[in-house]
């Protein structure tokens, strides 16, 4: 539903422009009737409505005045101005701030919807627009953490700090982070020490190779350190892991 916050100092206005404006069948619905800009403010802020449809004429500060500052302080939001009267220099500065239209009163029940059904087509053009950058954004993002996981793959062995490598491909810390746990299921920390599991369980299985050698090979300094790394992620020992594999070694 489209959330719409009237405004008319009159009450048997804000009641007239509820009944035509109201309509759920076309997605609209009247969350907020304000009598005062001041009031109409504090709810437009909370409630962030989709359309705002305000009298010229308002306490406080006229609709135009209302318009311009929602514009000024970047408040999204379609603005409808309406008005007992045709005046032209309020339909020009009503267009000139950005109203979506200018309507005279009272507005009938079929210039209310065929108002309601623009609005709508401007609304789902907007969202069709958005999603389309979204898919092109998330299309480059996937790109680039590709190229993410690669480098790591090819760089595993090496101290690599995410804050550090998020900056070297276009990522904000917070963001590469939430694409690790979103594109492989783990955090960062997880998935580089599953690439160095893997690789000190291929290595293992060369009879020749210290597990010391191995350790500091696949990015850990301290072989103390690797054992316990290794032992939580296998529930053994490279030792016992290699024995268990048949591949024994003199320094294992």
């Amino acid at each position: 539903m489209y959330k719409i916050v009237l405004i008319d100092d009159e009450p048997w206005a804000l009641l007239y422009m509820k009944k035509v404006f109201s309509r759920e069948d076309l997605g609209y619905e009247v969350v907020a009737m304000e009598s005062s800009s001041v009031a109409a403010l504090r709810t437009i802020e909370k409630l962030c409505p989709d359309v705002v449809i305000t009298d010229v004429r308002i306490p406080n500060m006229t609709g135009l005045e209302l318009l311009l500052y929602l514009r000024e302080h970047k408040i999204s939001c379609e603005v409808i101005i309406v008005s007992a009267f045709a005046e032209f220099e309020y339909v020009q500065a009503a267009l000139r701030y950005g109203a979506f239209d200018y309507c005279i009163k009272p507005v009938g029940a079929d210039d209310a919807e065929n108002l309601l059904c623009k609005l709508r087509t401007k609304f789902e053009r907007r969202e069709e627009i958005t999603a389309a950058k979204d898919l092109e954004e998330d299309a480059d993002s996937d790109y680039a953490f590709q190229k993410v996981l690669v480098y790591i793959k090819n760089h595993y062995q090496e101290r690599i700090m995410l804050k550090e490598l998020a900056a070297d491909f276009g990522f904000s810390p917070n963001y590469c982070s939430s694409l690790f746990v979103r594109k492989t299921g783990m955090t960062f920390s997880q998935y580089l020490t599953k690439l160095r599991m893997e690789q000190a369980c291929t290595m293992l299985k060369n009879p020749h190779l210290s597990v010391k050698k191995i350790s500091n090979t696949i990015g850990y300094e301290d072989e103390v350190y690797f054992h316990k790394v290794f032992k939580k992620y296998f529930g053994v020992t490279p030792a016992q892991y290699r024995e268990k594999n048949g591949n024994k070694s003199y320094d294992s």
